[in-house]
């Protein structure tokens, strides 16, 4: 299975093709449509049954789901953070 956690970014660019790049387990890849740009990292997880969402029955007419676990995507978060961070002006990191 192949986990992605994408985000939109904003600001003036010149991207007519999507660039990927990878960093082992990562692969990191900038795209387009017709509204907005995004960024997304991805990662293969192989051993991913225990972070499938999976449906846990009905209450109250309710249907109750366990959801994917957050340390599944922390690192990729972590990943995106870090970018953030060095994207800013100097003048916003309080240089």
């Amino acid at each position: 299975m192949r986990l992605e956690v994408q985000a939109i970014i904003k600001g003036d660019f010149v991207i007519d093709d999507p660039i990927t790049t990878t960093s082992h387990p990562y692969e990191f890849k900038i795209s387009k449509d017709d509204e907005n740009h995004y960024i997304s990292i991805s990662k293969k997880v192989l051993d991913y049954e225990e972070y499938v969402t999976k449906f846990e029955g009905v209450i109250n007419g309710v249907p109750q789901f366990k959801l994917t676990p957050y340390e599944i995507y922390e690192d990729m978060i972590l990943w995106f953070q870090y970018i953030i961070f060095w994207r800013k002006p100097q003048s916003e990191l309080g240089r």
